[in-house]
């Protein structure tokens, strides 16, 4: 996956891709089918309810939905951490990558239906190698080894 203007790099995770804080492009992770690995959404605004879902984010899309500081549903966990500056870090990890898993994705805090704060992105799941495409150069996402 590459395009004009952009730097191209091998990435040793099952997951990987850019974590601009806000892009007018569409954050797009590659990873491998089978593997596993970690996004993390930074937002403003942190509220009680964190979410992430899948597509819309209506009740068949809602992955989960917490007060928690953690929250699991089957492969996909949340874990949040809150930064002194007011802002929060909500860190999305999903494991054994299926190609069903390919798709648009939010995570955010508030309401689903309403956010405070959000973050979009995409992921597409491969048969097997990958490349990571740098949209800039400072990444911020955390990545996990399969």
């Amino acid at each position: 996956m590459s395009q004009n203007n952009e730097e191209t790099a091998e990435c040793g995770a099952a997951l990987c891709g850019d974590t601009g804080l806000v892009s007018a492009r569409l954050n797009i992770y590659t990873g491998a089918e089978g593997g596993s690995g970690s996004i993390t959404c930074y937002l403003s605004q942190p509220k009680n309810i964190k979410f992430f879902c899948k597509e819309e984010c209506k009740a068949e899309g809602i992955l989960i939905k917490t007060e928690d500081v953690r929250g699991q549903n089957g492969r996909f966990s949340t874990e949040y951490k809150g930064k002194s500056s007011g802002r929060g870090v909500l860190t999305v990890t999903i494991t054994n990558l299926t190609k069903s898993d390919s798709g648009r994705y939010r995570c955010g805090f508030g309401t689903d239906l309403v956010p405070d704060s959000y973050w979009d992105f995409e992921i597409r799941v491969s048969d097997g190698e990958f490349l990571l495409t740098v949209f800039k150069p400072d990444l911020l996402s955390e990545f996990n080894n399969v």
